[in-house]
């Protein structure tokens, strides 16, 4: 048959058609694929801020949280030592050596003063409890 035939011009311009045709689709397939990951990178990239933030607010909440313990952990030491230092005043009042049993540190070192009642004052040997 002749190149010139009619038919052959029509199935030429046919598969030709159908390649132009398939290439769009892939080009068109090719352009919706690199959207997609585009939004999937934005998406991570996105999720990965808030986790970023997130933490960022947690370590901040802990280091608030140790400064907070510190700050109590000094209270508790100043307050100790100011109840020392209360019984030791208090044992130089009631006359105590600080080295035998008229010691009230050896007692009960642990804890503030306790105010005693007037009448089981006589009871306890007109010592305060320390």
């Amino acid at each position: 048959m002749p190149l010139h035939n009619p038919s052959t011009k029509i199935l030429s311009c046919r598969r030709q058609v159908m390649r132009e045709h398939a290439a769009d689709v892939q080009r068109r397939r090719m352009q919706e694929r690199m959207e997609y990951e585009e939004s999937l990178q934005l998406e991570s990239e996105e999720r990965l801020m808030v986790e970023e933030q997130r933490r960022r607010l947690a370590d901040k909440a802990v280091s608030l949280h140790r400064e907070e313990e510190e700050s109590a952990i000094e209270r508790l030491q100043q307050i100790k030592q100011y109840e020392l230092e209360a019984c030791k005043d208090l044992e130089r009042a009631v006359g105590g050596d600080g080295r035998g049993g008229a010691s009230l540190l050896a007692e009960s070192p642990r804890y503030l003063p306790r105010a005693v009642p007037l009448q089981s004052r006589a009871a306890a040997g007109d010592r305060p409890a320390c």
